[in-house]
């Protein structure tokens, strides 16, 4: 999250998760997720597409990174189910389910959020909140504290008059006013965004971090519900 006055840290955050990659020099936070049941995390494709599944898991119950107390859970991924449909240039689609191998243990730190009712929408100007362990710098390394922001929603219009008129799919929801002066930025990808309670957005793609011309783009989770449904019902049944 871009470190500007309009960004505070989070202290408490039930419903987000770490997706981490293992290597050499052991795990770290590549992008955020967030709990759809004790067994399912909702991300963005892109954040897992380079990546094996073996190599993968989520860190939950925490707000900072660096917290190795009782509360933390670690699970190891079992599937990566991206859209089929996924573009990674365009970043049409842009959304994966991540499959835990373990249930994580529901409680008051580790809790699933809602998806959006059927045929709510998100007007213009919504005021919506932003979540993320990414960098607050645009060249710096990925935040160890969770930190949160509030970004007023655009029209689809209003952001293609930014990126063009193909770039900004009818799946894709727009926020960010330069007046704002915030900005998700390198690690929030995966995140969500939280439009009147409810589990409307995924941060997907931007032009660099607060440029001020363009706003943030966001997978629009209303366009995926029945997609997203699908997996987690064929699981639970």
């Amino acid at each position: 999250m871009f470190n500007t006055p309009d960004v505070s840290r989070v202290y408490q955050e039930s419903r987000m998760v770490s997706v981490q990659h293992r290597g050499f020099l052991g795990s770290r936070h590549v992008c955020g997720g967030t709990i759809l049941t004790e067994q399912h995390i909702l991300t963005t494709a892109d954040c897992v597409d380079d990546f094996t599944v073996a190599s993968l898991s989520v860190v939950a119950g925490v707000v900072s990174l660096e917290d190795h107390g009782e509360n933390r859970q670690v699970i190891q991924i079992d599937a990566v189910i991206p859209h089929e449909d996924f573009n990674v240039v365009t970043h049409s689609n842009n959304v994966a389910i991540l499959k835990l191998k373990e249930p994580l243990a529901l409680g008051d730190l580790v809790q699933p959020l809602s998806l959006p009712p059927d045929g709510e929408v998100v007007p213009e100007n919504t005021l919506c909140t932003v979540i993320g362990w990414g960098a607050i710098f645009e060249t710096g390394d990925y935040y160890k504290e969770l930190q949160k922001a509030e970004m007023t929603t655009l029209t689809d219009e209003a952001c293609r008059a930014s990126y063009g008129a193909m770039a900004i799919e009818d799946s894709m929801m727009c926020a960010g006013l330069p007046s704002e002066e915030v900005d998700t930025c390198d690690g929030d990808e995966g995140g969500p965004l939280l439009c009147m309670g409810h589990l409307h957005g995924i941060t997907s793609w931007g032009q660099g971090c607060l440029q001020s011309y363009y706003p943030r783009v966001f997978t629009e989770v209303a366009c995926y519900k029945s997609w997203i449904m699908m997996y987690i019902s064929a699981d639970l049944s």
